[in-house]
């Protein structure tokens, strides 16, 4: 008996129209409190213009990400709030807020300070401070005189 006054009292209380309405205005708020996932693309440059592949590309504070391809490009789909961090050896880290932007040309600073000498073994690399054995540098001219 209870379900049937429940029933009989919803119609007098709401038309459909008030019903819709309160629907669509519930719906709008909710999907506004969570945000808006948007698709991003760009390309990743040094400071001389040359494409970076590889460069990783995250949301910071999240684990959405990508790496840049070949030609340097990205594409992505992250929240509109999101900010993008940018990060290559060698250069410095750098921090792009998403906000209404859709496509993206990133510039990174090369770091040099942040780069150790190196040295190219037979089977991999090793830093030069590791290494015990005796080391040779070559340099780009002795390497185009030899045949």
């Amino acid at each position: 008996m209870k379900k049937r006054v429940l029933l009989d009292f919803f119609p007098k209380l709401f038309s459909k129209q008030k019903l819709m309405l309160a629907l669509l205005l519930i719906t709008l708020v909710f999907n506004r409190g969570y945000g808006q996932i948007v698709g991003i693309s760009g390309t990743v440059k040094d400071e001389t213009g040359v494409l970076l592949p590889g460069v990783a590309v995250n949301v910071k504070g999240g684990t959405m990400g990508t790496v840049t391809n070949l030609n340097g490009e990205f594409k992505l789909k992250v929240p509109a709030n999101a900010t993008l961090v940018f990060k290559y050896i060698g250069f410095t880290p750098q921090e792009v807020a998403v906000g209404s932007k859709t496509t993206f040309n990133i510039v990174l600073k090369e770091d040099i300070s942040k780069l150790d000498e190196v040295v190219v073994v037979g089977y991999g690399t090793q830093a030069k401070r590791d290494v015990a054995a005796a080391i040779n540098n070559i340099t780009e001219k002795d390497i185009e005189q030899r045949a």
